[in-house]
């Protein structure tokens, strides 16, 4: 979708596989914790959010991202930061597993994953799109449950974010 909006964008996977490849030591991977995970994604985010020019959009896309760092995101950067936060709060853990299984393609990380360990993962993610909706409420955050129809959500989501720009 970025490429349709034209404007450039960064996922903090690629962050990711890049630390975990090029640089070990640094202490990213997709085998970190969420604590360290978080916090290292955090002082690349700064940098994106200090240096990158005010004139262009520009979206940063992942996990590591959450509704409590909005403030503190808009105090790197001059810019005019928008902040959008996609989950599935009103999922049931059926509901997400029908849809993995649906688009294998995308959920390719899940494939080794066992029946009860897919069951766990799912949940864990439902629980935290639930805590990042009521963070979201809470804050003034945009929130779009993305379970139902995710193309048309994500394309609302890119709308919302490009009002203004």
């Amino acid at each position: 979708l970025c490429d349709e909006y034209g404007i450039s964008g960064i996922s903090t996977d690629l962050f990711t596989q890049v630390f975990s490849v090029a640089d070990p030591s640094f202490g990213l991977s997709f085998e970190s914790s969420w604590e360290v995970s978080y916090n290292k994604m955090q002082d690349l985010l700064r940098a994106v959010a200090t240096y990158y020019p005010d004139t262009h959009d520009f979206v940063v896309e992942g996990w590591q991202v959450t509704p409590l760092n909005i403030a503190e995101y808009q105090q790197w950067s001059s810019n005019n930061m928008k902040m959008i936060v996609l989950g599935y709060a009103s999922a049931t853990a059926a509901e997400k597993i029908k849809h993995i299984k649906l688009n294998p393609s995308y959920y390719e990380y899940t494939k080794e994953f066992s029946e009860q360990e897919l069951l766990e993962y799912v949940t864990n993610l439902i629980e935290t799109s639930k805590r990042h909706r009521d963070e979201c409420l809470r804050m003034g955050v945009e929130y779009i449950d993305t379970i139902v129809d995710i193309n048309s959500k994500l394309k609302e989501a890119m709308k919302y974010l490009m009002q203004d720009s």
